[in-house]
């Protein structure tokens, strides 16, 4: 859940322009496609909530995430330790027509991007991305009922993206929380796995195109209600694993969001964690939480394999003593022992380490 977005002005763009620049050189010259030796965490101090990434085949990695700069901010890197600023997928003039401010019961609502998922298919570039609501005024019974998932196409992975409307809308399907989507293929079907803790995790079937919910059929749910939110399915040795978050995710050093996993060899679950527990049960392990340096770390990216054959995590956390900032982005490696992941240092956010390695001009067309 999505709880508070912060709009920046186009002076703070340029501002964020600037200092992704002087990140640059922070851990060596990646930019450049060389092997940088180190990283540090956080790789990169600026507010990227929920973010999500995509390699392009011009050989960089573009990374999105919730609004805390409007418009929902791109960043690129060749090897997710070296930043730069990209832009935004929408501009004051494109911005959805769903996510104007409007009333309920006198309160103004003032819907916010959160939570993207890119993806590529269908020779374009494919968001879906959460229309978030949050009523800070308590004033709004049930203000998570006007929360809805959105798809918008784009030619380039930077943009500029056109909005193609609405997937699902929890007016519609009546199921709270409906965010953060996550678009997974499985035997030539689409399929888009959403929602949160007050309505659980459910999984729809898409059309063709990825652009709408196929006629005839219905939400399967995932989990349980309170169990997780930020969905992520990863494939591996003929399972599905299932990566979610829970706890609060947005309180500064306080926030005690983690994370959690589960695994199904159906992509409908029954989705079961290490323990044995089924999240249609509410009930699982915790595989990653804050520490002495990090609170709140979850809602992660998907997987990166670099070219030594590690798997990486990118994720969200607040850095303490500096939780001022918002929560910045944090990489660790992905380790696996009897099937199951190991997450950065011994379940917790580490400091850093031997940075991730790729080749220059190693592109791809698709992650899928």
């Amino acid at each position: 859940m999505r709880k508070y977005f912060l709009s920046i002005s186009l002076q703070s763009c340029l501002k964020a322009m600037l200092l992704s620049l002087l990140l640059l050189p922070a851990a060596g010259a990646a930019d450049d496609g060389k092997a940088t030796a180190r990283y540090h965490n956080p790789v990169l101090e600026v507010s990227l909530p929920d973010p999500d990434i995509i390699k392009a085949p011009d050989g960089y990695f573009y990374l999105y995430a919730t609004e805390d700069t409007r418009n929902l901010p791109i960043w690129r890197t060749r090897d997710l330790v070296n930043w730069l600023f990209v832009g935004t997928a929408f501009s004051p003039a494109t911005r959805p027509a769903n996510l104007y401010p409007f009333q309920v019961n006198g309160v103004t609502l003032r819907p916010a991007i959160w939570a993207p998922n890119i993806n590529y298919f269908g020779g374009r570039y494919v968001l879906y991305y959460t229309r978030g609501i949050w009523d800070h005024t308590g004033k709004v019974e049930d203000s998570n009922m006007y929360s809805a998932v959105n798809v918008a196409t784009a030619d380039a992975p930077e943009g500029p993206f056109v909005d193609r409307g609405v997937v699902s809308d929890a007016q519609i399907t009546g199921i709270c929380n409906t965010i953060d989507p996550c678009y997974v293929e499985d035997k030539g079907k689409k399929y888009l796995f959403f929602g949160a803790n007050c309505g659980g995790i459910w999984c729809i079937r898409l059309t063709d195109d990825g652009l709408r919910t196929m006629p005839g059929t219905e939400p399967v749910q995932i989990a349980a209600k309170g169990c997780m939110e930020g969905s992520y399915i990863y494939r591996r040795n003929g399972y599905f694993y299932l990566f979610g978050s829970n706890g609060d995710c947005c309180s500064g050093e306080r926030s005690n969001y983690h994370m959690l996993c589960a695994r199904s060899r159906d992509i409908l679950g029954p989705y079961i964690t290490e323990s044995g527990y089924r999240l249609l049960d509410c009930r699982y392990d915790t595989i990653f939480s804050g520490n002495d340096i990090c609170a709140g770390p979850g809602h992660n990216a998907r997987f990166v394999d670099d070219d030594n054959g590690n798997t990486w995590i990118i994720y969200h956390g607040y850095r303490r003593g500096s939780a001022d900032k918002g929560r910045v982005l944090w990489i660790d490696r992905v380790r696996w022992e009897g099937g199951w992941p190991r997450l950065g240092d011994n379940g917790h956010p580490s400091s850093g380490g031997e940075a991730p390695y790729f080749i220059r001009n190693n592109h791809i067309t698709s992650n899928r």
